[in-house]
């Protein structure tokens, strides 16, 4: 029986990626990010590690506007999102899940819904629409027994920012608790948790935050913990919102009785550490603004050099500055024109001009591409413009129809604001 390592090609297996520019859907590291996951491993139980796990949950608090909880978990984004389902949603209570067009992301977290047992009343946006607040009313008014509100900040297959901050207040007038997946926006975009009337926030650590992926961050309000402690089911997941409070808020991240805390991925949280604590010491404000500008230069050098966006914010933002009304801060998503093919275009844009992107997922398989505005590196000035002359270059070599220097001219003019 042949060994099966052999099969295994090498020449796949490139960890160094310096000189490239990475604006795939998730972070580039700063330099002081990386240096935080080199440093010696330290006890997960530790005095010196919890310092700086809670120390760094009270920045996460500053970022995300909250004096909620705020809980740094371990695993996938995707896990966090399930925790929170399962420890919050009953078997047989009804929830109204806002999912956009057929958006991966939206309807994963309705499967959630549906697993544990929850009764999901769907409101469904167009593909290239974000969520209707008055569709959201009149679903709320249809299901007066409607106990949770779980909605997208953003879905990141579209590349569609939703209102959230209407739909929060609408969620608080039919005294429902409120459930926001805002996995590609911290960090980047300016979610006001306590104002908005956010009773539980999932957040990736690995996009807006600007860290590496693998400790997801949630934070859960006072009216979110009476709702799991008044449940009158158990919680169908033995890891949960309630059992992290207990070891990492209440135990402070020692052992209760004896019984050690799960141990946390330490040298990714003093990574986090150091992501979250570069946010405050540039300004958040300022870190949010950084943000935006990259999102609408990019928008507008990819309109003016003859692509377009999906979606088709042309139909609401007549100077792209509508923050977040349609496009999302956090990614450019981008149609590829007629006869230009997915897999030779991201093969030139990287091979030749040193820039990758992400494909598109879902029914955008193939016909879209995106470019992530995650964290510092991914939003500053030289990278836009490396971005935008490279891609433009790989189209003209695809053969497309491309308005040349009309997407730098544009571009420019929006990072000279």
């Amino acid at each position: 029986m042949k060994d099966a390592s052999s099969k295994i090609s090498t020449k796949h297996l490139r960890f160094d990626i310096d000189g490239k520019i990475n604006l795939h859907t998730g972070a580039m590291l700063m330099p002081n990010v990386r240096r935080a996951l080199a440093i010696p491993m330290m006890s997960a139980h530790g005095t010196e590690f919890l310092e700086i796990y809670h120390n760094t949950r009270r920045m996460l608090q500053e970022i995300m506007r909250t004096k909620s909880t705020v809980l740094i978990t371990v695993g996938t984004t995707t896990l966090a999102l399930d925790w929170t389902v399962a420890s919050m949603v009953e078997p047989g209570e009804k929830v109204l899940a806002i999912v956009n067009g057929h958006g991966i992301f939206s309807e994963r977290t309705k499967e959630m819904i549906e697993v544990y047992g929850g009764k999901v009343v769907t409101v469904r946006s167009p593909t290239d629409e974000p969520v209707d607040p008055l569709e959201v009313e009149k679903a709320l008014n249809n299901n007066h027994d409607i106990q949770t509100v779980i909605c997208p900040h953003v879905e990141s297959s579209y590349g569609t920012s939703n209102p959230i901050e209407q739909i929060g207040k609408l969620a608080r007038d039919h005294e429902a608790l409120f459930i926001v997946d805002a996995a590609p926006t911290i960090g980047g975009t300016d979610v006001r948790v306590d104002d908005w009337g956010i009773d539980v926030c999932v957040s990736s650590s690995f996009k807006g935050l600007g860290a590496p992926m693998g400790t997801p961050i949630i934070s859960v309000s006072q009216k979110a913990w009476d709702k799991i402690e008044k449940r009158q089911s158990p919680i169908r997941s033995y890891h949960n919102l309630q059992r992290w409070r207990q070891y990492f808020v209440d135990a402070e991240g020692k052992s209760i009785d004896g019984d050690p805390a799960p141990s946390m991925a330490v040298n990714n949280v003093c990574a986090l550490h150091e992501a979250v604590r570069s946010i405050i010491e540039d300004g958040i404000d300022e870190t949010f603004l950084l943000h935006n500008r990259a999102a609408r230069a990019t928008r507008l050098g990819i309109r003016g050099m003859g692509l377009e966006v999906f979606p088709n914010c042309t139909m609401t933002c007549t100077d792209c500055k509508h923050k977040g009304r349609y496009c999302s801060d956090a990614l450019t998503v981008v149609k590829y024109p007629t006869g230009v093919e997915e897999e030779k275009f991201r093969k030139t844009l990287n091979e030749k001009y040193d820039i990758i992107v992400s494909g598109g997922v879902g029914e955008l398989k193939g016909k879209v591409f995106r470019i992530g505005h995650m964290g510092k590196p991914q939003v500053l000035p030289q990278t836009i413009f490396a971005a935008i002359s490279s891609i433009e270059n790989s189209m003209i070599e695809m053969g497309a129809k491309i308005k040349t220097g009309e997407g730098i001219r544009k571009t420019q003019e929006v990072l000279q604001q």
